[in-house]
């Protein structure tokens, strides 16, 4: 039986669990403070991934020339709604990606799917190890702007709406990206890593 819950609004830290989670001796990482910290720091990585992309696609893809012809209103018009549909449907794909690989995601009370009018996240208090929270961090992009990439390019399926279904995936990875280097930095190798709100802790 599922129990995925729906919220609205970025998770708030609870000051008793960071009070019972630095009593049991767990350590907070050190991180951005807010979400705004966190774009800001996540900037290289867009960069980053993007020239990943890039790559994978100028490797791959045939000397087909992908170009936008605006000559009327209404073709803009359809390029927009283009573009919503395909961010719709990134989202819910980037972050289903995320969810499908948090242990027992289908019946768990401390993880739950939010969103809000700028983005939509998987956040979970389960307890992780580095390994699992790590693969969670990092599936999205690289299922999807590597592999997913790759199979489109080598099978010639390329086009306006998939490329920029690839870049947007791999811009809005970014602050996943520095989530995972955080980890990788921080958390000694065997440790688990939990959530309490937008911080994060370990041992």
């Amino acid at each position: 039986m599922f129990n995925i819950k729906i919220k609205y609004g970025l998770p708030k830290a609870n000051e008793y669990n960071e009070k019972m989670l630095l009593e049991a001796g767990w350590k907070r990482l050190k991180e951005p403070k807010r979400f705004s910290g966190q774009i800001a720091f996540s900037i290289p990585f867009m960069v980053i991934n993007f020239i990943i992309s890039q790559f994978i696609v100028g490797i791959t893809a045939s000397n087909k020339t992908f170009s936008f012809s605006f000559s009327s209103f209404i073709e803009l018009l359809i390029a927009l709604l283009t573009l919503l549909l395909i961010s719709v449907i990134l989202m819910v794909s980037h972050e289903l990606l995320h969810l499908i690989f948090v242990p027992n995601f289908t019946k768990s009370d401390k993880t739950h799917v939010g969103y809000t009018w700028f983005c939509a996240y998987v956040y979970s208090e389960e307890v992780l190890s580095k390994g699992r929270a790590c693969l969670i961090y990092i599936a999205p992009f690289v299922l999807l702007s590597i592999i997913f990439n790759f199979s489109l390019g080598l099978l010639g399926l390329y086009s306006i709406p998939t490329l920029i279904f690839l870049m947007l995936n791999s811009i809005g990875s970014s602050v996943d990206m520095l989530g995972l280097t955080l980890i990788l930095f921080q958390v000694p190798k065997g440790g688990k890593v939990v959530s309490n709100g937008i911080y994060t802790y370990y041992k």
